[in-house]
């Protein structure tokens, strides 16, 4: 066996520079791919979490009598459950409008629900249905 003078073991300092230099290159890439794929998940998340309270708020207006149909505001937790205005994160507003589309009658509403708040940060989403008077 032949022993190994003290000057050949270990990294110079030009080859760790090289490894440091080739680890960042890839490295930084990827904490910018992160950082997208965390904003694309916290949108993702909002957008589902204001899609099944939509579909909560829309079913009861379905289920409402057709007279009894106006608009509210629900002030909600990030759980959707109802909360005082000043504790809520989630405002949810519930308009009902007369139907202006192709089929306009006096017997069709439309129900629209425009959420914000502190967990949507700037941005609002806005969820509809018509509903027809199923006793003219």
């Amino acid at each position: 066996m032949k022993p190994t003078s003290p000057g050949t073991r270990g990294f110079t300092l030009v080859e760790v520079a090289l490894a440091l230099g080739v680890i960042s290159f890839t490295i930084v890439p990827l904490l910018a791919l992160m950082s997208q794929a965390f904003n694309s998940m916290r949108a993702s998340n909002q957008e589902v979490r204001c899609s099944v309270l939509a579909q909560r708020i829309l079913a009861d207006a379905q289920m409402m009598p057709f007279s009894a149909l106006a608009d509210r505001v629900y002030f909600l937790d990030l759980e959707g459950r109802p909360v005082p205005q000043g504790r809520a994160v989630i405002n949810a507003e519930m308009r009902v409008e007369a139907d202006t589309g192709l089929f306009a009658s006096s017997q069709l509403r439309r129900v629209k629900v425009t959420f914000t708040g502190t967990a949507l940060g700037a941005d609002s989403r806005t969820y509809s249905i018509t509903l027809a008077n199923p006793a003219p």
